[in-house]
Order: structure tokens, then sequence, then C-alpha cells
């Protein structure tokens, strides 16, 4: 009987520390498959806010589909020329990435290589020979840099840096110029793995 008792009395000792030997192992964002991530952009065209889902493939190799949760103003410029006025979209992009180190580092730099494409939501203003022209579709190259810092297995915090490079037409009776349409916009999210 005094043998069981203290038997038991040890059990009960170590099971804590037994529980969190295996909270720590088991604590690894390592095999998660989905992101998501909610924050906000800033570029030339002012803030606004951002969100992105990925699936991921490995603990390196991820697909996002990211976007801006509103529109956004943007300055139209003349490839080579002034600012001709204002106009509002919505870009959405898909990128495959790769995030480099191990999954639970604290710092995961990445880059992501896709395809942006964003409709006028807005027409054109500002110059009047110009107003209301309607710039149409625009669409191209999708780069991002990065570094998500990890919080816990669970949650992170994300950086980044994202190009959204296209070429478009204004087209008007009186002109026909090629527009620059890219981007550059710096971001902060906040995400979570499943």
């Amino acid at each position: 009987m005094r043998f069981s008792s203290i038997a038991l009395a040890l059990a009960c000792a170590f099971a804590p520390a037994a529980a969190f030997a295996n909270d720590d192992v088991a604590d690894t964002a390592s095999g998660k498959h989905v992101a998501i991530t909610g924050g906000f952009i800033a570029s030339d065209a002012g803030p606004a806010p951002a969100v992105s889902l990925s699936y991921l493939f490995n603990d390196n190799w991820s697909v996002e589909l990211w976007g801006t949760a509103d529109k956004i103003e943007q300055h139209a410029r003349l490839k080579h020329g002034p600012k001709v006025g204002t106009y509002e979209h919505q870009p959405v992009s898909l990128s495959a990435q790769y995030h480099f180190g191990n999954v639970d580092n604290s710092f995961r730099p990445f880059v992501g290589l896709g395809y942006f494409r964003s409709d006028t939501l807005r027409q054109l203003e500002g110059t009047p020979a110009l107003d209301g022209t309607n710039l149409g579709r625009m669409e191209g190259a999708a780069l991002a840099v990065g570094v998500d810092m990890n919080i816990d297995s669970t949650w992170f915090a994300r950086a980044d840096i994202r190009g959204l490079g296209s070429n478009s037409k204004i087209k008007t009776d009186a002109i026909s110029r090629s527009k620059q349409d890219g981007m550059v916009m710096a971001g902060f999210s906040i995400g979570a793995r499943f």
C-alpha cells in the first residue's frame, strides 16, 4: 500500500512536466495547410485594407490569393509623361510563394511570383480632356517579397512589399497613349495557420 502511494505521488508530480513536454512537441506550424491574413497596405494611392488566403502544399511552398478588401485610388500617369488624373480599382493577385527556413523559425522570409488583375471601378478624373475615360482592365505580373514573424504555431505577423506591373492604353477620340499602371505597396498584416 505504501509503495503504491509513493508511485501515485511520483506519477502526479511528473504528469504536468510530461504534459508540457508533449505540448512542446505538438506545438509546431509544420503540417498546417491553410493560412489567412488581414491587414493594410500603403502606396501612392493611400492606405487600404488587404486580405489573403493561402494553401500550403508543404512547409515551404504555397499558393496565395491576395487582394485589397476595398477599392483604392491611384494616379494615372502617361508613360514617360505627366500625371493625368486619378481612377479607382481593386487589384487581386494569385501567386506561388516560397518560404525560406524552418517553419518554426521566428523570422521566415518569402518571395512570390504570379499574376494580377484589376478592373477600373471609377473612370479617370482630373484632366478635362480625359475626364470620364474608361480605363478598362489592368493585368500583369505580381511580385511579393516579405517576412513572416511567428508569434506561436498558429499566429504570425507579416511585413511585405508587393509590386504589380502592367501597361495599358488611354484611348479617346483625341489621344491614344500608353499609361503606366504599375504600383508598389508596403503591407503589414496579422495571420493565422490551420
